[in-house]
């Protein structure tokens, strides 16, 4: 593949820079994963082993990670929802009356402190998992950079991810008892599921640097025998931030098609048990997530070995763990004035994400109470966005390399396209609009949407975002991007949940998320990815200069 063309201004910038933003100056002995091969170019064709490498094992990780995914939110949710209308009760009918099909103010037992709407109560949980899970991360992840085996940290959240799935094919009763244990093991899963992500994200930018090491030669220096031409040499700025930024699309793509690809086979797989009989067809979810758990399990243990392995960050004097996370977090606040543009960029992505969350929950939840499906339509509605993400994302990994859009340019097509959709929900308030979600195809033509818009946002993101923040710090910035979302993303929910239980009008949170969404996409553009970059470039330069 070729990688795409930057436009002049780039160019420009770029040629005037001694070296790349992964430039290193190490010799084979420092190469990362270790190195022995340094003759006659052997560092280049290490790099080109050790990067199929990392590409496949990371494929294989997040395929693994997946089914787990989409286990709990597609029939963990399921069956909270049933059970919620088997319990639950509409207003003016007595408490475990039951709510009748369609029934948008259907309400459930709260915390045995009266009831609330059962998208309320879901909106709820999701808050105090974010909430939660802000908190963790905020302290587990400012230790990780510091700490060995950020390889095996990873490994060890995945392995946890898949347990909470396990005790899924036992959630059979329809019961409070039954309901009240889903939802627990639906928030631990979305707060261990936060921790996971902060790690996951290493591994891309640790492969771009990996895509740049310069080979050493035997007897001269890094650039003997080179040409300027060569994608590795220092005398070419430019092509060592493309061949970067190729390795992370690179590694960003298999891994998102490997995601979605296996949300895909999870679902088919469901459907041919779903055919056996009745008792099959309503149980298969619960058992195929179980099953989605321990593959988990088994795929995260077989890549272990062959994924990246980032080496912790060196301190410069003894290290204080108790105060470290405080001082972690203080450093990158301070960050705000060294790196701008990595926090405009980062507070766009972390808006999108969150009212992406909020606005996908009212989307589910209206597909689920307006069109009333059975659990296979609920199966397919479920495969499509996947469908979509793997035939846009493959598309538009050809289509890059020849068109003249930076990646932050393909952000904000991406956040258009959801703000787009947004507001085609938002056209159902009025009565007398005979679109908004009021059909059975708009939800399958605005999911193909919405797989397009996560596909590309997900892979550009952390692509250009690690190019924003210095070396060796990937777990504290990516885990501050989770950190900054879970800080914020409850509001929507705490506000959107007392929104639908006043007016039993699910609709009317779109509102709401339409706005950020115009914010996310406005900010994304205000963003200059060149001058973020020569502003890490200046920095790092200074501290080695010390």
């Amino acid at each position: 593949m070729t990688t795409h063309p930057m436009d002049n201004s780039e160019l420009t910038m770029e040629a005037a820079r001694p070296a790349s933003t992964f430039s290193s100056s190490k010799g084979v002995d420092q190469f990362p994963g270790g190195s022995e091969e340094g003759i006659d170019g052997g560092v280049v064709q290490l790099n080109r082993r050790s990067l199929k490498r990392f590409k496949l094992a990371y494929a294989v990780s997040t395929f693994g990670f997946s089914p787990a995914f989409a286990g709990m939110i597609t029939y963990g949710l399921f069956q909270l929802q049933t059970i919620g209308f088997m319990i639950g009760h509409e207003p003016g009918f007595p408490p475990g009356t039951g709510c009748m099909p369609g029934a948008q103010a259907c309400r459930v037992p709260w915390a045995g402190r009266g009831d609330v709407n059962l998208t309320s109560f879901i909106l709820y949980l999701n808050a105090i998992s974010y909430a939660v899970s802000g908190l963790l991360t905020f302290f587990i992840s400012s230790l990780g950079d510091h700490m060995r085996f950020k390889r095996e940290q990873y490994v060890f959240f995945v392995v946890i991810y898949g347990v909470l799935c396990l005790p899924l094919a036992a959630m059979t009763k329809f019961d409070l008892k039954t309901f009240n244990t889903i939802a627990a093991l639906y928030a631990t899963f979305n707060i261990v599921g936060f921790l996971v992500q902060a790690w996951m994200k290493i591994f891309v930018p640790y492969t771009m640097q990996t895509a740049v090491i310069e080979p050493v030669q035997k007897g001269g220096g890094a650039d003997q025998d080179r040409s300027p031409s060569d994608p590795t040499s220092t005398a070419d700025p430019v092509a060592k931030r493309q061949a970067s930024e190729k390795a992370g699309v690179q590694m960003s793509v298999w891994s998102s098609n490997a995601m979605q690809s296996s949300f895909v086979l999870f679902y088919l797989i469901y459907i041919g048990i779903s055919y056996a009989s009745f008792t099959a067809q309503s149980q298969a979810g619960l058992w195929i997530t179980t099953g989605a758990g321990a593959l988990c399990i088994l795929l995260s243990l077989a890549s272990w070995r062959f994924l990246p392995n980032p080496k912790k960050l060196e301190s410069q004097g003894p290290t204080n763990w108790f105060l470290l996370s405080f001082s972690t977090f203080g450093e990158l606040w301070r960050g705000l004035r060294n790196y701008p543009e990595a926090f405009k960029y980062l507070i766009a992505y972390t808006i999108y994400n969150d009212s992406n969350f909020a606005f996908s929950n009212v989307i589910g939840q209206l597909f689920n109470l307006s069109i009333r499906p059975g659990v296979r339509e609920f199966t397919a509605y479920s495969m499509t966005s996947p469908i979509a993400s793997v035939l846009f994302l493959t598309l538009w990994y050809f289509i890059l390399p020849r068109t003249k859009l930076s990646l932050r340019h393909w952000i904000v097509c991406g956040y258009s396209v959801m703000a787009f959709v947004c507001f085609w929900c938002l056209l159902g308030l009025s009565a007398s609009s005979k679109v908004g979600f009021k059909n059975r195809w708009e939800f399958y033509l605005m999911a193909l949407l919405q797989g397009f818009s996560n596909a590309i946002t997900s892979s550009c993101f952390t692509v250009l975002f690690c190019q924003l923040f210095p070396k060796g710090k990937e777990i504290r910035y990516f885990g501050f991007q989770l950190v900054l979302s879970c800080s914020t993303v409850w509001i929507p929910q705490v506000v959107d949940g007392p929104i639908v239980d006043a007016t039993n009008n699910i609709r009317l949170p779109a509102i709401i998320s339409f706005v950020f969404f115009l914010i996310s996409t406005g900010l994304a553009w205000w963003t200059d990815e060149v001058k973020g970059i020569e502003r890490v470039r200046e920095l790092e330069e200074r501290k080695e200069g010390l």
